[in-house]
């Protein structure tokens, strides 16, 4: 009885440290992600949007925040207009390097909560309530540098 009294202690001290490692990074992460959007203001932006006659609301828009004269994506927000409300997809970055994850919905009469993927240095997850984004975030820089690499030969004419 001791030896399974001892090993449930053990498991709780292993499995304690490790939620609470996991909640300071959180924490982190999410003062990252709150001192990007304070300065987002501050940040050069590429805008894209979706324009054709075949949708029913309003067009897709997608905004690059990024460091001026850099190609280091700060944030990408991509809105997605429905008829009566508005789905925001914001990827968070720090040298091009994925941080967070954020999907809300905006003036919908159930009023759903945020949906967010917190992830670690390494890319991996560190923290979900939600699947991964139709784009990954690699994805996502890897256009905004096809964007602005596009952006910059034409400027040459």
């Amino acid at each position: 009885m001791k030896k399974i009294i001892a090993l449930i202690l053990c498991c709780l001290f292993v499995f304690g440290v490790s939620y609470a490692d996991n909640k300071s990074d959180i924490s982190k992460i999410n003062k990252q992600v709150a001192q990007i959007e304070k300065t987002k203001a501050g940040l050069s932006v590429l805008s894209l949007t979706l324009q054709t006659g075949e949708l029913e609301s309003a067009p897709p828009e997608v905004k690059y925040y990024y460091k001026p004269g850099t190609t280091d994506l700060v944030m990408l927000q991509v809105a997605v207009g429905h008829e009566i409300f508005v789905t925001k997809h914001t990827y968070y970055f720090n040298k091009n390097s994925v941080l967070k994850y954020l999907k809300e919905t905006v003036n919908h009469p159930d009023s759903p909560p945020k949906k967010a993927i917190i992830y670690k240095k390494d890319g991996g997850v560190l923290w979900e309530n939600i699947a991964e984004p139709a784009v990954s975030a690699n994805k996502a820089v890897e256009l905004f540098k096809l964007h602005m690499q596009t952006l910059k030969a034409f400027s040459k004419y």
